[in-house]
């Protein structure tokens, strides 16, 4: 009777260790399908959808799609997401209702993003990033497009590797983190340097636009900007940012031989802007 105890309760307690697995297996497996499920559902819900957006209307879209979250404060991303689409179906070369409404001007998307016939091209990171969420993938890009535009009332150009394509880096995130937040704002410029086909981890310019991108977060996380800040607290904190001396630009003392070209820090000064003052933000 002992030898049968002590046979027994080993195999009692393996059996109870045993039996949940088995049992609750199926359930679990059906579970796993279901979750697996949603989340490719919820991938292809915005598939794509940037190719909605003629960007023609950009600028009425923003206003519109801002107002809406202006008189819904508690409406949910979704619900923000199909507002934005619903926008985008209203206004387009093709809808026909919309004919007295003049487009905006391109402005210099060219430059800035591919651009064709109202439709922004974006690398594979970005578009899988836009599709997560379509309203904040737009605004990103139209903070992009302000910082353009801004850098270029600012310095009369839009260079690269030097002091206006520092100042306009650490701008545009800035300018996201102020449209939405500081996480989006790292995902998207992240985005669009590791996305770039042209771009090469190991050159100094994907180094310089990384480092300047997260100085412009990091300002902005400093100075407390978000949705509620105004223009203003925007241009006085990128201003004093590209007078910091923590901004990066390429050195080429010899333009024609890159070995000899290194990333620097350099101090901004009032005279870099073309009118020794920046533009009012608007």
């Amino acid at each position: 009777m002992k030898k049968f105890k002590r046979v027994l309760v080993p195999f009692v307690v393996f059996s109870l260790l045993v039996a949940p697995v088995s049992v609750l297996t199926p359930a679990s497996a059906k579970s796993t399908e279901k979750i697996a499920e949603s989340i490719a559902e919820e991938k292809k819900k915005y598939e794509k959808s940037y190719e909605k957006v003629d960007f023609r209307f950009s600028e009425k879209i923003l206003e519109e799609l801002t107002q809406y979250e202006k008189d819904h404060p508690k409406a949910t991303e979704d619900e923000i997401n199909e507002h934005f689409l619903e926008l985008c179906e209203i206004y387009n070369k093709d809808n026909k209702n919309i004919k007295n409404l003049a487009p905006s001007s391109d402005g210099d998307w060219d430059d800035f993003y591919d651009y064709a016939d109202g439709v922004v091209t974006l690398n594979p990171k970005e578009q899988a990033l836009y599709d997560q969420s379509p309203s904040k993938g737009f605004k990103a890009l139209m903070a992009g497009k302000g910082a353009w535009n801004y850098t270029e009332l600012a310095f009369g150009r839009n260079d690269t590797d030097e002091e206006s394509d520092a100042f306009r880096h650490a701008l545009w995130n800035m300018w996201i983190v102020w449209a939405v937040n500081d996480s989006w704002a790292e995902k998207w410029t992240s985005a669009h340097e590791d996305g770039a086909s042209y771009q090469n981890k190991k050159s100094l310019t994907y180094k310089m636009d990384m480092h300047n991108n997260e100085e412009g977060r990091y300002k902005a996380a400093q100075e407390g900007i978000d949705s509620d800040s105004s223009r203003s607290d925007v241009k006085i904190a990128i201003d004093e940012l590209y007078k910091s001396g923590k901004l990066k630009k390429i050195n080429k003392p010899n333009i024609k031989k890159e070995s000899t070209w290194t990333l620097e820090r350099f101090t901004g000064k009032e005279e870099d802007y073309v009118d020794q003052d920046l533009p009012p933000i608007t």
